[in-house]
């Protein structure tokens, strides 16, 4: 119905938009909070929610004006306010909520009754806004709840691919080739241009078959077939990792690993199943590094798994790592509080579909996997979850 997101100069132009004060538009407009604002000729007709994504500099600001100042949107003290709007159910975050901080944030407003924006103004009200307005989204109906809740989901956790700089490494299948070499350049982060080859590059190696749905298929067992990055990394005191994927087991699993960023000597953490309950597990499991859950076999069918080793302290300590298990965007399982694994330098690999020996192997499909030197919060796993069903062609 309408929509601003603010991309550059031209997009707001064409999207029938004034920029007053010369404010600057880059993915977001940057607003002073004394004279810039951005206003609109159009009449957008029956608007029944509002979205807007924002970061404000204050607690206390104009945010925007629809006709003149019948209906408007403010925030006074931190309490958002929806001025003419009949009845109005206010989110923020994706729940319900009239409380607003100074972070990034997203508002979303309803109301049952219809109003026309004849007089759009973003910005400004009685005074100006100070800060950035990264979008702005008007509907003529009233978004559900969990319309609402995807949408700040979206703003959350953007697309996983190999550029993204907040995705250390993402393997989805589409990124390799299928022909001879069997490798592929992407960006891994701060050691760039290296390659992430399938098997360990030799002539014996077995490479898992490419699927039509954009994943891979791995048989498993003692000589298994799989994807490994280089053999160059770390892991360090002090840092979080997430590994996620969509997966489907196939046969009875005994000790199959789905992943594994450890050395020859263990140091690391892995993901396996054993029958029904997979274990996430630090070094060699000990001194409580460990997390177990069932329910992951092959009755489970096509689920989406998350294994987050999470940092919760500061310095050495027995006590500052957290291990928790996510299936299809649910916590089923947390070790807290626990010993942390062992710092290695630069002879960590990384594998997916195989331990660190490479030899008990995933036997099943794997989906869209990611791998990311950060704990994702509960919120960015959901919407991850949602991202790789909605990837999934099939």
């Amino acid at each position: 119905m309408f929509r601003e997101q603010f991309i550059n100069d031209t997009f707001v132009t064409d999207n029938g938009g004034t920029l007053v004060g010369a404010p600057t538009v880059s993915n977001g407009v940057t607003l002073n909070g004394t004279n810039q604002n951005v206003t609109y000729s159009q009449t957008v007709k029956s608007v029944k929610s509002v979205s807007i994504v924002l970061k404000a500099t204050t607690t206390s600001e104009d945010i925007i004006d629809f006709d003149g100042g019948t209906h408007t949107i403010e925030v006074s003290g931190g309490t958002i306010t929806a001025t003419g709007f009949a009845a109005p159910t206010i989110y923020v975050n994706g729940v319900v909520s009239s409380t607003l901080t100074t972070d990034k944030s997203v508002i979303t407003v309803t109301t049952a009754t219809a109003f026309d924006a004849t007089a759009l103004d973003i910005g400004h009200e009685t005074t100006y806004f100070d800060g950035t307005i990264y979008e702005v989204d008007l509907r003529d109906r009233v978004l559900t709840a969990s319309e609402v809740e995807d949408k700040f989901l979206q703003q959350t956790f953007k697309e996983p691919t190999p550029e993204n700089s907040e995705i250390w490494l993402s393997l989805r299948s589409h990124y390799f080739d299928s022909g001879v070499s069997k490798e592929v350049t992407t960006n891994l982060g701060n050691i760039n241009s290296d390659q992430v080859r399938w098997g360990d590059g030799s002539t014996t190696t077995t490479y898992p078959a490419l699927l039509d749905n954009g994943g891979i298929y791995c048989t498993g067992g003692a000589n298994p077939d799989f994807i490994q990055g280089p053999s160059t990394l770390s892991t360090v005191e002090g840092e979080s990792y997430t590994f996620s994927a969509l997966v489907r087991v196939i046969g009875t699993a005994g000790n199959d690993y789905l992943f594994s960023f450890k050395n020859a000597s263990s140091q690391g953490f892995a993901g396996f199943l054993n029958g029904d309950t997979f274990t996430l597990f630090a070094d060699s499991g000990g001194a409580g590094n460990l997390v177990s859950s069932t329910g992951f076999g092959e009755g489970a069918g096509l689920y989406h798994i998350a294994c987050v080793v999470r940092f919760n302290g500061s310095g050495s300590s027995t006590t500052n790592y957290d291990y928790l298990l996510y299936k299809n965007g649910e916590l089923v399982a947390s070790t807290l509080n626990q010993d942390t694994f062992t710092a290695s330098t630069g002879d960590v690999r990384f594998k997916i579909g195989v331990n660190e020996s490479s030899s008990n192997g995933w036997a099943g499909n794997i989906f869209s996997p990611v791998f990311t030197r950060q704990a994702l919060t509960p919120t960015q796993i959901k919407w991850l979850k949602e991202y790789s069903y909605r990837n999934l062609n099939i």
